[in-house]
């Protein structure tokens, strides 16, 4: 078993009224963010800030893919990252086209989910 932490509940308690986000609380707490966890769900709270659902601007995408302009391009101007796992998910594709910006990634797949409904609006 681990060690028992020691926490000031009324600062924990200020904390998150205050809004601030469990990562912000840890840090200034100096706990895990598995204690943090543990303390909320003990006290029937949720977390201040869950993370935030990226909205795709499908028609910036579509005016930029028309213009020609690269990946990166693309993904900069969307706020988004090359680099970053699970993109995806964040657009809301289908897993199996993994990235938007893959160049393994069908557009006209892209095209047809986004019709369908699969993607974010």
């Amino acid at each position: 078993m681990g060690a028992k932490v020691n926490v000031d509940l009324d600062s924990f308690k200020w904390l998150y009224t205050e809004g601030l986000s469990d990562r912000k609380i840890c840090k200034i707490l100096g706990l895990s963010r598995y204690t943090l966890s543990k303390i909320r769900s003990e006290l029937g709270l949720t977390p201040n800030q869950l993370r935030k659902k990226t909205v795709f601007d499908f028609k910036e995408f579509k005016r930029l893919y028309a213009e020609g302009k690269k990946d990166k391009e693309i993904a900069k101007a969307l706020g988004f990252s090359l680099k970053k796992p699970g993109i995806h998910n964040e657009i809301g594709l289908p897993p199996l086209l993994g990235s938007l910006f893959s160049p393994k990634a069908d557009e006209t797949e892209f095209f047809k989910h986004y019709q369908q409904g699969k993607s974010t609006k």
